[in-house]
């Protein structure tokens, strides 16, 4: 693994750590444990073989907080075509993390309420309809809406 040499100011803003503490450093100092050793191992493997690396890291801060980080890891090469340095064009995407899991929570909350909408009349029908108490009629209750739940309450569903 090669040590940093260059860090700029907005990686800095985002991992907490100034210029001055992360060269020489190895990039695992921002490791924050969710890829395992096989993972690193063929990021290290692509770009130790001349190709660009493509990922996503969720590293630690300096504060020992998380965050995500989309990757794009690049070889530099010498006249020789030796590779001498790495070049990691990365952005923070902890904001769009977030979000991506709220709506992936919503949705499963969604899921849910029409699981239940869907289901809760079905459990009504193992019992018999007869024992469902009978629903009493407001003034504004439409003759349509009536007709239809009074349906409800004859059918097996």
């Amino acid at each position: 693994m090669v040590p940093d040499k260059y860090v700029n100011p907005k990686f800095e803003e985002v991992s907490g750590y100034s210029e001055a503490e992360l060269i020489g450093q190895r990039p695992s100092v921002l490791k924050g444990g969710d890829l395992d050793d096989e993972d690193y191992a063929r990021m290290w493997k692509t770009i130790l073989s001349g190709k660009e690396w493509k990922g996503i890291f969720h590293n630690r801060r300096k504060d020992g907080s998380m965050y995500w980080e989309s990757a794009l890891i690049s070889p530099i090469r010498d006249d020789a075509g030796n590779i001498t340095h790495f070049i990691g064009i990365k952005e923070d995407i902890t904001r769009l993390r977030e979000y991506q899991e709220s709506l992936r929570l919503q949705a499963r909350l969604r899921s849910r309420e029409r699981f239940w909408d869907i289901r809760v009349p079905k459990i009504d029908s193992i019992f018999d309809n007869s024992l469902v108490p009978r629903p009493s009629w407001s003034p504004g209750v439409p003759p349509q809406h009536r007709k239809l739940v009074a349906a409800t309450h004859r059918s097996p569903i």
